[in-house]
């Protein structure tokens, strides 16, 4: 009933241009789509083993996701530039388990500074899920260089690259990756850990 009211909001002289309005009605359909995710999530976390539970969980979280995606591709259909936006959509593509289309998006901002390390990782995932191993070891190996001594995200970036070595065969490779952890300490600006966006 609240979602009809706005909607006649907006359909008034004043309330068609209205971003507040318009903003409310595109969130009110995900309220309940979240708050079912959210239930599923809980209720899988008391019973892991309950097939139930984990069924209802699935679906909650493909419908939260799929609207989550269409959000993005409207708003991208808005403003192809917004590289904040894409960076989401390339994520959810990639939790949803859509891998071409997640290489597709994140190809699309790997050039983007502000993105780049974020979408080498994201490339080097959706790849390694792919088990196209070489490709993935490659871009994890870029996005291991963009950054300079050890914190968090470079660890992490680490981790992924030696899980590649070692799904490839490449044991020793992946030793060599996993020492230069444990051997550089982790650094950490004023600020805490480099985070990545989004």
């Amino acid at each position: 009933q609240g979602l009809d009211w706005i909607r006649k909001a907006r359909a008034l002289g004043l309330g068609a241009g209205d971003v507040a309005l318009a903003r409310t009605e595109e969130a009110q359909p995900a309220l309940p789509l979240e708050r079912r995710f959210r239930e599923a999530e809980a209720m899988l976390a008391r019973a892991r083993d309950d097939e139930d539970a984990r069924e209802r969980w699935t679906k909650a979280r493909s419908e939260w996701l799929g609207f989550r995606i269409s959000q993005c591709r409207s708003a991208l259909h808005l403003n192809a530039g917004d590289h904040a936006t894409r960076h989401a959509l390339a994520k959810l593509r990639l939790e949803l388990g859509e891998a071409d289309l997640a290489i597709a998006e994140y190809r699309q901002i790997e050039t983007v500074p502000e993105f780049r390390v974020s979408a080498l990782i994201g490339l080097g995932r959706a790849l390694k899920r792919k088990r196209r191993f070489n490709d993935a070891i490659e871009y994890f190996t870029a996005a291991k260089h963009e950054l300079v001594g050890m914190d968090d995200v470079r660890r992490d970036i680490i981790y992924e690259l030696g899980g590649c070595l070692l799904l490839k065969g490449d044991i020793d490779g992946a030793m060599a990756e996993f020492k230069s952890i444990h051997s550089n300490p982790v650094e950490r600006s004023a600020s805490g850990a480099i985070r990545l966006p989004g």
